[in-house]
């Protein structure tokens, strides 16, 4: 991740955000003041699982997809695409990172360290409160990822016993049928 220069049209591409809509423009600049604005080239880890996280960031361009091991083996979770907020966010417990990102395109970002987020709350009340949101809508995105694997499981599981109690009477059935035609033989 490079460190580059920002742009002067900064403040118009956080302000395109819809998470942005309510939050008045001197509240936004303060946010980008705070910031450091980055490159990262395609293919590029963003984040790797343990790696202690401090910053929120806002993507403006590119993206990542987010990989997860999970039972010895690696699982695309999704990919997550300019615009959006990423990384911790305000009253967010998220200490460590759980998986890793890995930009599909040249990627822009802002990040904003998490020791600001107290200064955040007394400069700009919409703009925390929008920040809080996008947490709720991220533990709610996650927790139908998890009612859907569950739910995919055990699937799975009605799937394998279905195909055993239909592989019961064929195999019996079979079995009969050699004996039958071993007896009409003799």
């Amino acid at each position: 991740m490079t460190t580059c220069p920002k742009p002067a049209d900064l403040l118009a591409q956080v302000r395109a955000f819809d998470i942005f809509a309510e939050v008045e423009d001197e509240a936004l600049q303060w946010m980008i003041d705070k910031s450091s604005y980055h490159c990262i080239e395609k293919d590029e880890y963003f984040f790797r699982s343990g790696e202690k996280i401090d910053h929120m960031q806002v993507i403006l361009t590119g993206g990542y997809l987010i990989r997860r091991e999970s039972n010895g083996r690696q699982r695309e979770l999704g990919v997550w695409e300019a615009p959006m907020v990423a990384g911790v966010l305000p009253f967010s417990r998220m200490t460590t990172v759980a998986a890793e990102g890995v930009t599909i395109a040249p990627t822009t970002l802002l990040q904003f360290h998490k020791d600001f987020f107290v200064e955040m709350v007394n400069q700009s009340y919409p703009l925390t409160q929008a920040l809080v949101a996008v947490m709720t809508n991220r533990v709610r995105d996650f927790q139908q990822m998890r009612l859907m694997d569950e739910k995919l499981m055990a699937l799975g599981k009605m799937s394998a016993g279905l195909a055993h109690e239909l592989n019961n009477p064929a195999a019996a059935m079979v079995r009969s049928g050699q004996e039958l035609h071993r007896h009409l033989s003799q």
